[in-house]
């Protein structure tokens, strides 16, 4: 009888780890950034295919982007951006803006607003994007999607505009550290 229980419990373990594996491989809960986003239905279609993937050495991290995409990376203020943008149109991409950030996380809505009052946060809420990692998604006053986190001593600050649509949730979802 015990071992009946056993093999009853350890299956239902396995089930919920693969689960779980498949939610963090596929982007997890990226799916919220579905209600930042708009269209996107060009920029995907002309963006389907093969994709890439960029490396940053220092923090270490990396994401897909689409082949017809290039990627550039410069210092920034106290920071580095890295700049996806496509080929074919440079307002269409993606900026990735991070900085050593000496605080532990998570960031808070509430946080962002202490250093930044002034700053417009439309449609702000914090949101588990990636495992152990709480995010700030929002809308700027310019109506920029951001995604916001703190992670391994960095603060990440992820930008794009809502036509990205669904590529952006792709390639936000792709982010390995």
């Amino acid at each position: 009888m015990n071992t009946k229980i056993y093999t009853s419990i350890a299956i239902i373990l396995l089930a919920l780890a693969g689960i779980g594996w498949f939610m963090y491989s596929s982007g997890g809960g990226v799916s919220v950034l579905g209600e930042y986003v708009t269209g996107g239905n060009e920029v995907e279609q002309e963006s389907a295919g093969e994709t890439q993937t960029y490396t940053n050495q220092s923090p270490e991290f990396s994401f897909e982007y689409p082949a017809g995409f290039t990627v550039t990376s410069f210092a920034e203020g106290t920071g580095e951006v890295v700049l996806v943008q496509s080929r074919d149109n440079q307002a269409v991409g993606m900026q990735v803006y991070f900085t050593s950030f000496d605080e532990e996380g998570p960031l808070t809505v509430e946080r962002i607003k202490e250093d930044l009052p002034n700053l417009e946060m439309n449609n702000a809420r914090e949101a588990d994007l990636f495992p152990d990692t709480l995010a700030v998604v929002f809308r700027d006053g310019s109506g920029m999607v951001n995604v916001w986190f703190v992670r391994g001593g960095y603060m990440y600050q992820i930008t794009a505009a809502p036509e990205l649509g669904g590529l952006f949730q792709t390639m936000v979802g792709s982010l390995r550290f």
